[in-house]
């Protein structure tokens, strides 16, 4: 599956975190904030120009665009279809989120 940085992601769509990038106190930044691998964020606005805003755990979250681009994501969409290779229906959960495609 195709991973691409979170600033790629068109506002509206779904995506899965596979990976951060940078330094570990970004990281750690991130996972304070509740962007872990595995978790499903959704893109609710990616214009031109300023942060990006994302919802996570039913928060709003706005990112700058140097850290959207350090955030891998596989789109959701990608990752449903993958799941209905394997058999899986139910993709509610993070936790197997971060089972399928590790």
């Amino acid at each position: 599956m195709e991973r691409l940085p979170l600033g790629l992601v068109k506002s509206g769509l779904t995506a899965v975190i596979r990976d951060i990038r940078g330094s570990e106190h970004l990281r750690q930044e991130l996972l304070e904030q509740g962007l872990v691998d595995g978790c499903r964020i959704k893109v609710v606005k990616n214009d031109t120009g300023g942060p990006l805003i994302v919802s996570v755990n039913d928060t709003r979250l706005a990112l700058g665009r140097g850290v959207a681009l350090q955030v891998l994501v596989e789109e959701a969409d990608s990752l449903k279809k993958f799941s209905h290779e394997l058999g899986i229906t139910n993709l509610c959960g993070t936790a197997l989120c971060k089972e399928v495609g590790k």
